[in-house]
């Protein structure tokens, strides 16, 4: 009955986190509730954020919590050694009840000890069906993962990630509204000087550099 009412209002603690997300435009902010979320909805003592980069095929941890930098910086040049890397062969949700007994953490134990992490779970996050990074639970003693944890760290994943497109999709269109603003204002100034084909070229030449982001522009002018 206790484990119920726990999840009951784990529920409820994951709509309003999922609103949060869903509602949210700026990217920064995003990843900052997702980890205050996972250190909510998962009972973590310390969480972080890593971001997977497939073509440098380098990992980062731009946002954590309750960690040192120093173990971060460590985790990030040898993540192809450590148990999370097997999420890019094998999609699924990692967990690790206790590093001193765990096979899988035999090689990094030294690492995990000196930040008093005794267990730990990673959740993959996936755009486009491709692994964009994950996030990680750690807790101070040995811990045994339940279903439920699984199933709110897996659902907190799908609403980071539909929260991370609709952000990016909102930056987007925006963006491109602007430069559409911008050519039409454009096209308008360039009507006036029909005229003057030299004003015109130069006109040209001024917007073509505005609206490429460009720190120069030529336009040549062949008899």
């Amino acid at each position: 009955t206790i484990e119920t009412l726990r999840n009951h209002a784990r529920r409820e603690s994951l709509t309003r986190i999922a609103q949060e997300l869903l509602g949210e435009r700026n990217e920064n902010t995003i990843w900052q509730i997702a980890l205050s979320a996972t250190r909510a909805l998962l009972h973590a003592e310390r969480a972080a954020i890593y971001e997977y980069d497939l073509a440098s095929d380098r990992l980062s941890c731009p946002h954590f919590s309750g960690l040192s930098p120093d173990y971060v910086q460590r985790i990030n040049q040898i993540f192809h050694t450590i148990p999370g890397s097997q999420l890019l062969v094998n999609p699924q949700p990692l967990f690790i009840e206790n590093v001193r007994t765990s096979p899988l953490t035999q090689n990094i134990h030294f690492l995990l000890e000196s930040e008093r992490i005794e267990a730990y779970a990673v959740f993959p996050l996936f755009m486009q069906r491709r692994l964009i990074g994950a996030f990680v639970a750690y807790y101070h003693h040995p811990r045994h993962f339940s279903p439920a944890d699984q199933e709110f760290g897996q659902t907190l994943a799908h609403f980071l990630i539909a929260a991370l497109q609709n952000a990016r999709l909102f930056a987007e269109t925006r963006t491109k509204s602007n430069e559409q603003a911008a050519l039409f204002v454009a096209a308008q100034e360039m009507s006036t000087r029909m005229n003057d084909f030299s004003a015109l070229l130069g006109l040209l030449g001024r917007q073509m550099a505005e609206v490429l982001r460009a720190t120069s522009a030529y336009i040549f002018n062949i008899n």
